[in-house]
């Protein structure tokens, strides 16, 4: 029972309540245009200059991205919200990379929230509630290697907590009542869609989900333990 208990969540599925956003580029892509949500949302997403190879889109570092019109579905407001993202950088050093982000423009009281990796390597969950921004805790990420990175906004016990291949790297307190409402897109691997900030992601992107609650710890190892064979982890 011990040895089936350590392994069973690699064997099961991923957790499917409360999801906002689906996409898995080797289930239901239609290259090179859009990806289809399989939340059944019909949140789809549109392509921009990235090429596919399963089970990932690659991202050039310069012009590829793929944008998600707003919705109300995408802004949690005073809710929980978790975001996972399975990525695997190529290039990280030159400058900040948005693994994913939703803002209206580059200044901290335009954020509303994402995942970020710095030039360093340092990646982490960036919430706005629209006066500025706060941060969780970072974990540094190597190239050519792939993370399942989660950030965990929970705002009934006032924590930002980040994940990485299943297990928590830390939390950070807040005092935000809400996040940002943004209008723009919904970004992912660049930040707002390129535009005049870029911060293109030069690596690859596999599984995006988004959930409308806070995943507890057990929940983020289910799913990792449920993707990580695709991905070689």
């Amino acid at each position: 029972l011990q040895n089936h208990n350590s392994v069973k969540n690699r064997y099961s599925n991923f957790v499917d309540t409360n999801l906002v956003l689906y996409f898995d580029p080797n289930k239901d892509l239609n290259y090179p245009n859009s990806i289809n949500d399989l939340s059944g949302n019909s949140l789809n997403g549109t392509l921009s200059n990235n090429t596919f190879t399963a089970p990932y889109l690659s991202f050039n570092g310069t012009s590829s991205t793929v944008l998600v019109s707003d919705n109300s579905l995408l802004e949690p407001g005073s809710g929980n919200l978790t975001v996972e993202v399975w990525i695997n950088h190529s290039v990280i050093a030159g400058g900040s990379r948005c693994i994913l982000s939703k803002t209206d423009g580059g200044n901290a009281a335009d954020w509303g929230y994402g995942l970020r990796t710095s030039s360093s390597g340092a990646t982490f969950m960036e919430i706005g509630n629209g006066t500025t921004s706060t941060t969780s805790p970072s974990y540094t990420l190597s190239t050519n290697t792939w993370y399942q990175v989660v950030g965990v906004f929970n705002n009934t016990s006032n924590l930002i907590t980040l994940y990485v291949n299943g297990v928590s790297r830390g939390s950070n307190s807040n005092s935000f009542v809400s996040i940002r409402n943004t209008t723009r897109p919904l970004s992912i691997g660049s930040f707002d869609g390129g535009g005049t900030f870029g911060q293109w992601v030069n690596g690859k992107i596999g599984i995006v989900r988004i959930y409308n609650s806070a995943l507890s710890a057990s929940d983020v190892s289910k799913n990792f333990e449920a993707n990580r064979d695709i991905y070689g982890i």
